[in-house]
Formats: C-alpha cells, structure tokens, sequence
C-alpha cells in the first residue's frame, strides 16, 4: 500500500511537470517598427524555442524561461516552461525593443541568473537593417538580473554554448 501511494506521488508530480513544458511558441506576426512610416514584418511559425540542443531563438516581446539541469558544474539541459515554478534552477529570459518617438532605438535582453556562479553563453543577433547575423560572446552575473543592450534594431536572438563558469 505504502508504495502504490510513492508510485501516485511520482506519477502526479511528473504529469504537473509535463503540463509546465512550453516547448514551442504559437504562431505570430513579428512587426517592429523602424522609424515614423516603416515596419519590419515576418511570419514567424510555430516553431520550438530550442529549434536544436543547447541553442535558444527568441523573438522581440518574447519573455521565457529557461529549467536548468545542472551535474558536477556543468549544465547538462535546457527545457523551456510556461510558470517559473523552481527559481533556483530557471533562467528568465526577456527581449524588448526601445521605441521613442515612432522610432526603435535599441534592444535590450533582460537575462535572470538565478546561479550562484557567472552564466556564459554566446549570442547571435540578426540586425534587420544589415541582414546580417553577428556573434558575440556575453555573460550574466551571479544571482542577477543582467540587461544586454544593442543600439541596432534586432529581429532575433540566439543564445547558445551555455556553462556556468568555473571556480
């Protein structure tokens, strides 16, 4: 008796946990606007945040977070969730675009480490003016909110390559 209610306790907790998955974003129209008269526009699928292992796409107005594993130091996987219902292992991820006056001046990504050491990661932002995507190593501090500021006008961002520092 003793050990069909474990086996329930388990079952339940991993069905609640199952429910907290947010693998993939619903489907949207991304229009950010570039001065008074312009927009960019773009069709954005209903795609996973993580289109690979280890490599998180995220979209302007976008807010996620991000379960860590973490062995031995190293972070062993990434999950997305709708609630953040374990802040000592969940990174909260925000992107925004400044907007003054009509006119995007620069995007800011609000990065929560909720670690006890530096988060590291590389990023690849696409500038919609240049068309181009550019890398970019970056970190967010220990037990921090970190804000990322671009001066450009960003259409996507990609975090990856993820570890905690080491000691």
């Amino acid at each position: 008796m003793k050990n069909l209610f474990i086996l329930l306790g388990i079952l339940s907790l991993s069905i609640v946990q199952s429910q907290n998955l947010k693998p993939d974003r619903e489907a949207f129209t991304l229009k950010v606007q570039l001065n008074k008269k312009q927009f960019y526009t773009q069709d954005i699928n209903n795609l996973p945040y993580f289109p690979e292992a280890g490599t998180l796409q995220i979209y302007p107005d976008e807010r996620i977070n991000i379960e860590v594993e973490v062995l031995n130091g190293t972070i062993i996987s990434l999950t997305s969730v709708a609630e953040n219902v374990h802040p000592e292992k969940t990174i909260e991820i925000e992107f925004c675009q400044v907007i003054e006056d009509h006119i995007t001046k620069s995007a800011q990504i609000f990065i929560k480490n909720p670690f006890d050491k530096k988060l590291k990661f590389k990023t690849v932002t696409y500038v919609i003016n240049d068309s181009e995507w550019i890398p970019e190593p970056r970190s967010a501090k220990a037990k921090a909110t970190e804000c990322l500021v671009w001066k450009q006008t960003l259409g996507s961002f990609v975090m990856k390559d993820w570890e905690l520092e080491k000691n």
